[in-house]
Order: C-alpha cells, then structure tokens, then sequence
C-alpha cells in the first residue's frame, strides 16, 4: 500500500528536524548502490561542513504510487546549508519502459563556500528529458 508518508522512505537519509543549526562535519557517502527506493535515492538535508557524495548508483528512485511532490522521486535531494562539499561521479538511473525518477540532483542548500558538483551522469531508458542537476545558489557544476 502507498501512503503520501513514502516521501519519507529515501535510499539514503540524513536530515535534522529537532536541531536544524547543528552543523556535521566529515560526511562521507560513497559507493553505494541504491536500487527501487519509494522516494528519492538520497535525501541529505542538514548543515554540513566538509562532505563528499561520491561514486554512488542509484537506480530507478520514486517506486511509491503515494501522492507527494514530484522533486521527491528524484536521485539525489540536497538541502539546508553546504559549505566545502562535493557531489561528484555519481551515476544516476532510470532503466524503466516508464521512468519514475523526475529529476537527477536537486540542490536546495545554500552554498556558502567551496560547493561542487562534476561529472555526474543520468541515464533514462524511456526518452524522457530531465534535469541532471538543479542548483539553488553557489555550487559549481
């Protein structure tokens, strides 16, 4: 059964809710496979100084038939405030007749400094066009 909640159900996530100003340091998320998650493929919405997403796959994101926003059957969520954080080489795919991923990356954290996202790739098997990466503000692509 789907539930609207199934935005909450990310491959991967990592957000603050009770303390939103306490900022992690260190964060390192790579090599993952993340295949079929109900939402996103990660869902990383937290300050963070110094972080790497690297080298992770994420394949066919957004599997709920929930009703919730769109942005949330995307690859990758980025939220809050980034400083010194790179989101590099990640692959990115949607092998379905009919995709369900809506978007590759979606930043919606504030760069404060040294952001990057390269060499990113997103593969979709149906022909539909989507965005690879959305940046708010900062981040280098």
């Amino acid at each position: 059964t789907s539930r609207s909640s199934d935005n909450l159900a990310s491959g991967i996530s990592m957000w603050r809710y009770a303390a939103p100003k306490v900022v992690s340091e260190g964060i390192y998320i790579r090599n993952n496979t993340i295949e079929n998650s109900l939402a996103s493929g990660m869902y990383i919405v937290m300050p963070i100084k110094s972080g790497r997403i690297w080298q992770n796959t994420i394949v066919n994101p957004g599997q709920s038939q929930g009703s919730f926003h769109k942005n949330y059957r995307s690859g990758i969520i980025l939220g809050s405030s980034f400083e010194d954080v790179q989101i590099n080489h990640n692959l990115l795919i949607d092998n379905q007749r009919i995709n369900t991923m809506t978007a590759g990356i979606i930043g919606n954290a504030d760069c404060i400094a040294n952001c990057e996202a390269r060499g990113n790739s997103l593969q979709v098997a149906s022909g539909a066009i989507l965005e690879l990466f959305r940046p708010k503000s900062g981040t280098r692509n």
